[in-house]
């Protein structure tokens, strides 16, 4: 084990701090002061409500890790721009193994949904064939994303899964006291499921239940867990799903809306928050998918989120079965002899350089830098497995802990399950993985931090396939736009 010194250090996290380094660059300067550019990087990721809580905790265990020693020795000009010591006075870096070896900043930007996460990430070529500009686009490094990677996302994108998930169905079986038309409904097939948000089963004693029109409930377009849904009733996209429920144009008997607002608005909620059903009192007859790992954060903890139960702590939602499977960790991962139907991977998405701007002017994309591949990539901090040259366990001088564990245990605080260790990291054919990536940058700065070797001579570049606990799906293979 190594035993590394360690240093306090203050962090924020969040979207907050990117804004903040921008105002500081306004504030005067002493005369003959200059500011210039930090030797540190601020790696800005955005995307999936799903996600954001776990990459935020994520976010602190990473900006946290020991990195070098930044006071410079006495007798020297010290610096401010957060640049390494003269000397590395205690050994931080070189041979001394570290996960963010020049003290990078992690933050999340606000949730926007995973699929506008990504189009960040394509959207933020030069576009310099004087077409026209890509909606406002603010610079991200990557994208947390609760979906899969799709033919329709632009080549180019390596998604990076982490941890895993399910989505299932939630209702209420009994409300105020008295059992719901939902009551007895413990378990819907994925059938089923498409003919309720298809609009072909409308009523509760369709599904064996009693009389009650179902109010359908859905989420918007952008959403990771609105398209892992989608996808898992076999429908061909969001749109197609949320086509009945945006459909109708007056509220079934027994469904409610608040006043003013169509049926297709209100019934069409934020991802993975129940509170508006309850808000407008329609527990009763609706049902809502959730992501698993999310309703254990806020509906399956004390207290209860009021984003889950509107602050009525009889209101909280119930989990149903699909094709009478329950949803729990083996179930998801499938390690106890049953699979879970609907399940999807948590990833982080950065883009690879192969969908290069000189050769795609209006859409080309540069390739994550150094530092994103660093944490995000199937070679990063979440990833790899943390052991030194001497193959012993990294270990988190804060907790004590290996830092495995405790990204797990970043993992598990927020209802995800942890992947197991992957002899292969390739899903599909990756041409360009985050090692070409580094050797294309010439990197030398984080190839000490390699997770097999330990080499101090890019050994990252070398390795185009390590074992690690995430596993990689790439677009290389998709048309472009």
């Amino acid at each position: 084990m190594l035993n590394l010194r360690r240093r306090g250090r203050s962090v924020v996290v969040g979207g907050v701090l990117a804004g903040a380094i921008a105002a500081s660059m306004t504030l005067t300067a002493p005369a003959g002061a200059q500011t210039t550019k930090s030797a540190n990087n601020l790696i800005i990721g955005s995307g999936s409500s799903t996600s954001y809580n776990v990459m935020q905790a994520m976010d602190l265990l990473f900006n946290n890790s020991l990195g070098c020693y930044m006071t410079q020795p006495a007798g020297t000009t010290q610096t401010y721009n957060f640049s390494c010591a003269s000397n590395n006075e205690g050994e931080q870096v070189g041979e001394g193994y570290t996960e963010n070896p020049i003290n990078d900043i992690a933050v999340e930007e606000p949730a926007l949904g995973s699929s506008a996460g990504i189009q960040q990430i394509e959207y933020g070529g030069p576009g310099n064939d004087g077409s026209t500009p890509h909606n406002p686009t603010a610079p991200v490094n990557f994208a947390r994303s609760s979906r899969q990677y799709k033919s329709t996302d632009y080549p180019g994108l390596n998604f990076v899964g982490y941890a895993a998930d399910g989505v299932s169905w939630v209702t209420w079986p009994v409300h105020g006291g008295k059992d719901t038309p939902s009551f007895g409904v413990t378990d819907l097939s994925q059938a089923q499921l498409k003919g309720i948000w298809g609009g072909t089963i409308t009523n509760w004693d369709q599904v064996g239940g009693t009389a009650g029109n179902i109010c359908v409930y859905t989420a918007q377009l952008s959403s990771g867990t609105e398209a892992t849904w989608a996808s898992g009733l076999g429908y061909s996209s969001p749109t197609t799903l949320n086509a009945y429920v945006n459909s109708l144009t007056t509220a079934p008997k027994g469904c409610k809306t608040p006043t003013g607002i169509s049926y297709a608005d209100s019934h069409t909620l934020p991802e993975n928050q129940t509170y508006p059903v309850i808000k407008v009192g329609d527990e009763a007859n609706a049902i809502y998918f959730f992501s698993y790992g999310k309703y254990q954060v806020l509906c399956n903890s004390k207290p209860v989120s009021s984003l889950c139960d509107n602050g009525i702590k009889s209101d909280i939602p119930t989990v149903g079965e699909i094709n009478g499977i329950p949803e729990n960790p083996s179930t998801i991962l499938g390690t106890g002899g049953e699979q879970f139907p609907i399940v999807r991977d948590i990833y982080n998405v950065y883009s690879n350089g192969s969908f290069s701007p000189s050769l795609n002017a209006q859409y080309g994309f540069p390739a994550a830098t150094a530092a994103t591949i660093n944490y995000v990539s199937e070679i990063g901090f979440i990833c790899k497995g943390q052991l030194d040259a001497s193959n012993a366990k990294v270990i988190n001088p804060s907790t004590s802990n290996w830092y495995q564990t405790d990204i797990d245990d970043v993992i598990s605080s927020q209802g995800f399950v942890p992947l197991p260790l992957q002899t292969t990291e390739d899903i599909n054919t990756v041409d360009t993985p985050a090692s070409a990536v580094l050797a294309a940058d010439g990197d030398t700065t984080y190839s000490p931090n390699d997770p097999i070797t330990g080499s101090t001579t890019a050994a990252n570049e070398a390795i185009s396939d390590p074992t690690g606990y995430c596993q990689v799906w790439t677009t290389d293979g998709n048309a472009a736009p």
